[in-house]
């Protein structure tokens, strides 16, 4: 069952039936409740997290409690960039807004099967790199929305 739903994801949508089985292996099903976290902010990023149901909200926390909405996303986005760029931590939380079902791949072993399949590899690497390029240009265009709504006085 995890195949079929792999397979059918963005991310893995290009992938050979036989790689996307060898993934699908190493991937575990989690369900979370709403308001559960998926991850925290500064905790060791060991997966990377495929929604296939349900909605997530990312923050970006603060020291003075008050958190910023970064992204809400829904069935078929992928979680845990940095797990892809090799940083050690989460840089966002991700909390549950509905109850949701949850793909976690370990990443150490997506990547060892990455390396031994360069082409798959560059492949996964490249569609990542698209999906998170594109969401920051979206965060750009949010943030500039907002500013653009702060008066600013003449001097």
């Amino acid at each position: 069952m995890a195949g079929e739903q792999l397979g059918a994801q963005d991310v893995f949508r290009f992938l050979r039936p036989e790689q996307v089985d060898a993934i699908s292996k190493v991937a575990v099903m989690a369900n979370f409740g709403a308001g559960e976290a998926v991850y925290n902010e500064g905790a060791k990023a060991r997966y990377v997290h495929i929604i296939l149901e349900g909605q997530v909200a990312l923050h970006l926390p603060a020291k003075d409690g008050i958190s910023i909405l970064v992204d809400q996303l829904g069935p078929g986005a992928i979680l845990g960039a940095s797990s892809f760029f090799d940083l050690d931590s989460y840089m966002l939380t991700a909390r549950c807004l509905t109850e949701c079902k949850i793909l976690r791949i370990e990443m150490a072993v997506l990547r060892r099967m990455m390396e031994e399949d360069p082409r798959m590899g560059y492949a996964i690497q490249l569609r990542i790199s698209e999906i998170f390029f594109k969401r920051y240009v979206d965060a750009l265009h949010k943030l500039q929305a907002i500013l653009t709504k702060i008066p600013v006085e003449a001097r």
